[in-house]
């Protein structure tokens, strides 16, 4: 089985997110360094779309600055798309199950998802801890303008993690998860509209919290197992 046709079974029945882009807002530090804490997420990101790699920074530059204004932070990993070349991505070879994983898709492989030509984006809340971003569907949109292009699929990114972190109840009426954007809600002056809203957050932190509480417990057990 191919590449593409084993990241499309994986895929399937993803929830989805259609969006049209006016604008950009400032730009966030980029939060590669961070320190891990309960509110921080590891992100694979995997560029089967072969992202110019600025580009793809910037974009992930832009989904962090709006998962921070929720209290999440972030940290970058570059992943391998070739079995040849996993050996230079060490890093990603000792992922934790707890990661969650940003595959950023061409044309080919989006349309393959079977998502309406209008959907930037796909999230599965499972296990598999799996969001794909729909790259040159966002690039089309933007007219390949460079700077709309980095801010949309950075907030495609955000919201499509947010649905990872919220779970099946992850839409609302307000804010960057809304069911569907408008130029509006897109636009440079938008401002809170494309933020996560205050329960949501708080949500994001619970999950976060309690995720990290069960993994030193596992650690606890593990550790006085061994001393038995």
């Amino acid at each position: 089985m191919n590449r593409t046709a084993m990241f499309v079974m994986r895929m399937a029945g993803l929830g989805v997110v259609a969006a049209t882009i006016a604008g950009s807002p400032a730009w966030a530090i980029n939060n590669r360094d961070a320190e891990t804490s309960p509110a921080t997420i590891t992100l694979r990101v995997y560029d089967y779309a072969q992202v110019n790699h600025p580009a793809l920074v910037a974009a992930e530059r832009e989904a962090s600055r709006i998962l921070a204004q929720a209290g999440v932070t972030t940290q970058w990993q570059d992943c391998s798309t070739s079995h040849d070349a996993k050996k230079d991505f060490r890093v990603c070879a000792a992922a934790q199950p707890d990661d969650y994983i940003v595959s950023i898709l061409p044309n080919s492989m989006a349309d393959k998802l079977g998502k309406s030509g209008d959907t930037f984006g796909a999230a599965d809340g499972g296990e598999s801890r799996r969001a794909a971003i729909f790259y040159e569907r966002i690039s089309e949109r933007a007219g390949g303008d460079t700077t709309a292009v980095d801010v949309l699929a950075g907030r495609v990114m955000a919201r499509e993690i947010g649905s990872l972190l919220l779970g099946a109840n992850a839409s609302s009426r307000t804010g960057i998860m809304k069911a569907r954007w408008t130029s509006s809600d897109l636009n440079v002056l938008a401002g809170n509209e494309m933020y996560f809203t205050a329960e949501q957050a708080r949500q994001m932190d619970t999950r976060l919290v309690q995720e990290a509480r069960t993994r030193q417990a596992e650690t606890q057990n593990k550790v006085a197992t061994n001393d038995r």
